[in-house]
């Protein structure tokens, strides 16, 4: 990163990369601020943080104080009221800076960012001097961030004649140091990288994307909500979110602006992000072809299995994209098809908003805990949240809420890194029943006459007495392989086979798919027509 100062001018070059194995993710900022005689500020941005870059001019004029005027392509001009005492000219925030530790005062800075169009505000409290490489006068700081809903903690050093030397933050789990050319380069670190700080080994759950119910321990604390019980210090009961009622399946979405509750208003505006109006929202909206009487929770169940279907490439190379990028470029991660669904909602009318946190993954016969993002859409009184990324309406039972967002900026994507998973969890669920030649998990009852379910270092078996050994595991609906084949027979429940994989999944409902492995297509047809699947009687 580099920022050059001079009297009339402010110009910032910053970029990052990130590279693991072959993918990488690359964000890039530059921004010029300029201010003439007259105390005019004129600011110009571009920022990259996927494919498409995205440009923006601000103006401000002394004659009004509380008014920002900014300028983006393809979204017009908008005019953003702030507080007289928020700082827009940089040399001003180094000059408070510079006062403040003079006196070893504590510190509030209110300070505009142009390029995600909002006020962070900066609180510190002096600690003690502490003299860094060139700048002996330093004061040390701490204190918090907060930009949005997102506040992070902060460690910076401040010299009464340089102004700010150095800062400790983090972001996204990365431990980010800025500092001045002057001072030396940190040492390295020790301890977990960013991916792996990410991700949490578990032992292996069988069925865990099939689960209701989960029961979870060694959580530091968490905000509760409908899905998220606190049960005692650190332990914490997740479960799935209720079927519809009869009054939430027929709620209509908000047609007329004019009539909006104020309650719901923050969750269907529109943000740089969303691009409501963006064509290429509106093209897809056409494609929905939505009913024009869809109820919200109708809508909701639609569109969370058009994003999945839509966003094709899933993989953690963008950065971050807004929704119309997304929509014209459908490749990502949780971030692209939660942002895609929220705008697709909140332009047909249903509020909705961005869900940060960890969600249990079941990958193969692994179990793993990683961070996440889902869309939490309103229906009646409650939120009910929905995975686009895995197309689970409602969303599934294992996940761990930090913090949910509007938005309104880049901002307020942080999965609240003040609660990393450290130390031993605990994970457990209603086990599920066997019955020789039938297995009951929760509300499905899988039987076959001629087969013997068998549970044997903690993987499921079904014991063929004429085909053989099959190792089984519950999953949810995935991208099909390109080579896979469709069974429909009379009588029985859809499936598909995977050539490949020698791979049978067998549609249980509700999302729900059993996945028998190491067998042909013949044997997967035999089974297939012994295999009964209905609503579980047993409890």
């Amino acid at each position: 990163m580099s920022v050059l100062y001079s009297e009339t001018r402010v110009a910032t070059n910053n970029n990052l990369m990130i590279e693991r194995k072959d993918a990488s993710v690359e964000q890039c900022l530059t921004q010029d601020i300029t201010r003439n005689e007259k105390g005019f500020i004129t600011a110009d941005w571009t920022m990259a943080l996927a494919a498409k870059r995205q440009r923006g001019h601000a103006f401000w004029s002394p004659g009004e104080p509380g008014v920002l005027r900014i300028s983006q392509p393809g979204k017009g001009d908008s005019l953003i009221k702030i507080g007289t005492d928020v700082l827009l000219w940089p040399p001003d925030i180094d000059e408070k800076m510079r006062l403040a530790a003079m006196d070893r005062l504590p510190l509030r800075i209110a300070a505009f960012s142009f390029p995600s169009s909002s006020v962070s505000y900066l609180e510190l409290t002096p600690e003690r001097p502490e003299p860094v490489d060139a700048f002996p006068d330093s004061v040390r700081y701490s204190g918090t961030i907060k930009e949005g809903a997102t506040i992070s903690q902060i460690t910076c050093w401040i010299s009464p004649s340089a102004g700010q030397v150095s800062q400790i933050s983090s972001s996204g789990g990365l431990i980010v140091i800025t500092q001045r050319v002057e001072i030396k380069p940190p040492d390295v670190f020790s301890g977990p990288g960013l991916f792996e700080w990410t991700f949490r080994k578990l032992p292996y759950i069988p069925f865990l994307a099939w689960r209701d119910e989960f029961r979870v321990s060694g959580l530091p604390e968490l905000t509760e909500t409908p899905q998220q019980k606190k049960i005692g210090r650190g332990e914490y009961l997740l479960s799935r979110a209720a079927p519809p009622s009869d009054e939430e399946m027929r709620q209509a979405p908000i047609l007329n602006q004019a009539g909006i509750d104020p309650a719901d208003a923050p969750f269907l505006a529109d943000s740089p992000l969303l691009g409501l109006n963006d064509a290429a929202i509106s093209g897809l909206i056409a494609r929905l072809n939505a009913k024009p009487n869809a109820a919200r929770w109708e809508l909701a169940c639609r569109i969370n299995t058009f994003v999945f279907s839509h966003i094709r490439d899933k993989g953690l190379e963008v950065g971050f994209a807004s929704a119309p990028e997304v929509a014209g470029n459908p490749r990502g991660d949780c971030t692209e098809h939660t942002v895609l669904m929220v705008a697709m909602l909140r332009r047909l009318g249903v509020p909705a908003r961005a869900v940060l946190g960890w969600a249990g993954l079941d990958a193969g016969f692994e179990t793993s805990l990683g961070l996440h993002a889902w869309v939490e859409v309103r229906i009646c009184n409650r939120w009910v949240p929905f995975d686009p990324t895995f197309d689970q309406a409602p969303a599934g039972a294992f996940r761990l809420s930090t913090g949910v967002s509007n938005l309104n900026s880049i901002a307020e994507l942080d999965w609240n890194i003040g609660l990393p998973l450290r130390g031993a969890l605990g994970v457990s669920a209603a086990p599920f029943k066997i019955f020789e030649n039938q297995i009951v998990i929760d509300d499905v009852s899988i039987k076959t006459p001629n087969g013997k379910w068998n549970l044997s270092g903690g993987r499921l078996w079904l014991e063929h007495t004429a085909l053989g050994r099959f190792s089984a595991r519950g999953g949810i609906r995935s991208l099909s392989e390109a080579d896979a084949k469709f069974i429909h027979v009379r009588g029985i429940s859809p499936a598909r086979y995977t050539k490949s994989l020698r791979q049978l999944a067998i549609d249980c409902g509700k999302n729900k798919w059993l996945y028998l492995e190491y067998l042909d297509e013949g044997e997967a047809l035999a089974v297939l027509r012994e295999i009964i699947v209905s609503p579980s009687s047993v409890h």
